[in-house]
């Protein structure tokens, strides 16, 4: 270690030693023994590796070393850090020129940096956004999705060593166990986004552990752990409001043909033509159907889905039905959620993806929402979700008044769902 008086020792990489005649004087009968010549080596050999790995310094002193623990006399040295510049920093040793450790292999020198020595520290890598200052769902479950981000600067090595997910974790994990996350300055300082959708209950631990130049010494981790419950059974509908099971459903206008069905899937309202029979459609069948539920009071709907398609998709509001909605205020308000009665928003619910929630939409309002597509409301194929309808203003509660004034099953909204840029057609309802 090359010490400037009075100041802590900086790491180098040493390519060459000059003023080496104190070396030659002081060991001239140890070279007629052994026939060794460190001059010769010191100037006519390339850096050879000596000081630790964690100070990364090198220096053309490793046969010196095998044969002796001191050079005494003061002594000047060229180093030189390839990384920061080509030109040698000189460094002058005091009288007490430069001792050799034999247990460590480490040189020893006080003294005084000159011409070209840059002595500031390493740069220390900084994660921001990282795991340390995520915010990650406090009741996070199962399905449940959640947008993480991280970047590093003044680091070329992030590895995420350290980390740790539930046994059974299933798909496409973005944050492995172990292994790099980037390897140069360009792409560690790049921001990555990423989604989080545990598929198992469990402790989840996020590590990522940067350092510049090998330079373990300034290392920088960011680290969180949270803890993924598994998916509730039921509905989360708050207390007190009730969901409607079975009741009449209104197909094409206010004034059309009505059926009493159950209403807990896509199937039995958007599913059907009317009163007509024949087999119940899955989602997304039929296109261009309108229908609506006939609720109210502190009741809600919830039809259950599994997107089976990519495409971009909608339930559209029917202002001519509003007219005999026969609420008050601004009408249904509506999620899409992988929960049953999830009346919160996306920043309230975890299973909600974002922007899946419409919150009043009167007599014309429309969700949007696509299927492995471009919408902001984007879904997954293979994934149950819910559609929940609610005469009540988001994210509800059971102190929330209701919107339907005229009580329970006198209040309809129809909504006409519509399906365009699939993979396969939707078909159109067959005619009356």
């Amino acid at each position: 270690m090359f010490q400037e008086e009075g100041a802590q020792a900086p790491s180098f990489l040493f390519s060459g030693v000059k003023g080496v005649r104190k070396f030659n004087d002081e060991f001239a009968p140890l070279r007629e023994k052994t026939n060794y010549n460190p001059s010769a080596y010191v100037q006519g050999s390339p850096a050879m590796p000596l000081m630790s790995r964690l100070n990364r310094c090198f220096v053309s002193l490793t046969a010196f070393l095998a044969v002796s623990s001191v050079a005494h006399g003061q002594t000047v040295i060229e180093l030189t850090d390839p990384t920061q510049s080509p030109n040698p920093c000189i460094f002058t040793t005091n009288a007490s020129g430069v001792t050799a450790d034999p247990s460590t292999g480490h040189l020893r020198a006080t003294g005084t940096f000159g011409q070209n020595c840059q002595t500031a520290p390493p740069p220390t890598p900084l994660i921001n956004p990282g795991p340390a200052n995520w915010a990650l769902p406090g009741d996070w479950t199962i399905g449940a999705s959640t947008q993480v981000q991280w970047a590093a600067s003044n680091a070329d090595l992030c590895v995420y060593d350290g980390s740790e997910i539930p046994a059974g974790q299933q798909g496409s994990w973005p944050w492995p166990t172990s292994g790099v996350a980037c390897n140069s300055t360009s792409s560690c300082a790049a921001q990555h986004d990423l989604t989080l959708t545990p598929a198992v209950a469990g402790t989840y631990k996020f590590k990522l552990t940067c350092t510049y130049n090998g330079n373990a010494q300034t290392a920088n981790v960011s680290e969180i752990s949270a803890t993924v419950a598994a998916a509730p059974t039921g509905c989360v509908a708050p207390t007190g409001w009730t969901r409607v099971t079975e009741g009449t459903v209104r197909y094409q206008s206010g004034t059309g043909v009505s059926v009493v069905s159950p209403t807990t899937k896509w199937d039995h309202v958007f599913g059907r033509n009317g009163n007509q029979g024949g087999t119940l459609l899955p989602w997304p069948h039929r296109r261009n159907i309108v229908a609506g539920v006939q609720f109210g009071g502190r009741q809600y709907v919830s039809l259950e889905f599994t997107p089976t398609m990519t495409g971009n998709f909608s339930l559209a509001g029917s202002p001519t039905a509003f007219q005999d909605w026969g609420g008050g205020g601004q009408g249904i308000s509506m999620t899409i959620s992988t929960l049953c009665g999830d009346f919160g928003t996306s920043q309230t619910s975890p299973a909600i993806p974002p922007t899946c929630f419409r919150s009043g939409m009167g007599g014309s309002g429309s969700l949007f929402y696509s299927v492995g597509g471009s919408a902001a409301c984007n879904l997954q194929v293979g994934q149950k979700y819910y559609i929940n309808m609610i005469y009540a203003a988001l994210p509800t509660t059971p102190q929330t008044p209701t919107e339907c004034a005229a009580g329970s099953g006198a209040c309809r909204m129809q909504y006409q769902a519509q399906c365009f840029d699939t993979a396969v057609p939707c078909p159109d309802p067959p005619s009356q």
